[in-house]
């Protein structure tokens, strides 16, 4: 009799440690999803005002500058003059903005840098 009440609260225990993993990983997965992935997400990330309409002098200033995301100002400006103000953020990956973002002709050396394309061109197939 005693064996048989050691493999009952046995039994309890594992399906008991069973049913809180699992409550934990259906917790932790859930959390997973309702949080974006910060180290995912690029450290350049950036915004730029998006006036409305009407939009403030302070707004239209800087209009179309690029912030980065934890130094952008908040809306309304603090000048702002507007009574209502309707302007909002634009989200970029990037704060930079173009494809080529260095000059190709290098400044502090006096030299030109070749583009992957330049590159290629000289390549060598083999001697």
């Amino acid at each position: 009799m005693r064996t048989l009440i050691l493999i009952l609260v046995v039994l309890l225990v594992f399906y008991g440690m069973r049913l809180l993993v699992r409550r934990l990983n259906a917790a932790e997965e859930e959390a997973a999803e309702s949080e974006p992935d910060k180290q995912l997400a690029s450290p350049w990330r950036a915004v730029t005002i998006r006036t409305g309409d009407p939009a403030c002098a302070a707004a239209r200033r800087i209009e179309g500058e690029r912030f980065l995301l934890n130094q952008a100002p908040p809306i309304p400006l603090t000048d702002c003059d507007v009574e209502d103000c309707t302007c909002t953020y634009a989200h970029f990956e990037d704060r930079r903005s173009g494809t080529e973002r260095r000059d190709a002709y290098d400044l502090r050396t006096g030299t030109h840098r070749l583009t992957d394309e330049e590159k290629r061109k000289g390549e060598r197939r083999g001697n």
